[in-house]
């Protein structure tokens, strides 16, 4: 076998793992609109968590200085978009519990401290 072809069967995978990365994509976003109750905030939140991976990649090539990126690689983007949705959760299920505390039940602003302080 040559180079090519050995380029071509790890082409192959990277396509492979990018097909499953899309179906994970498309499950969490469907488990996050079923928790959160709303498609907007489940796709607004899929998106955000794939906007931290063009910074994380600058920071991986030009920082630290790695400049290949193997199909392993792709297998992280699936846990990002796993502890990224875990955050969502955890925010959104202490938001939905701050309304029930009557100090800051009315105002907007003091919840989203608390909820900042509480779910970080």
């Amino acid at each position: 076998m040559n180079w090519y072809g050995f380029y071509e069967i790890k082409l192959q995978y990277v396509y492979e793992d990018m097909s499953m990365l899309m179906l994970t994509m498309m499950a969490c976003t469907f488990y996050m609109t079923i928790h959160l109750k709303s498609f907007f905030l489940a796709s607004v939140s899929i998106i955000n968590l794939f906007f931290a991976i063009p910074v994380t990649l600058w920071i991986y090539t030009y920082i630290v200085g790695v400049k290949y990126f193997s199909t392993i690689h792709v297998s992280v983007l699936i846990v990002v978009i796993g502890i990224g949705a875990d955050d969502v959760f955890v925010f959104h299920d202490f938001w939905m519990g701050s309304h029930k505390l009557k100090i800051i039940k009315n105002n907007a602003k003091q919840r989203l401290a608390y909820t900042f302080r509480k779910a970080s």
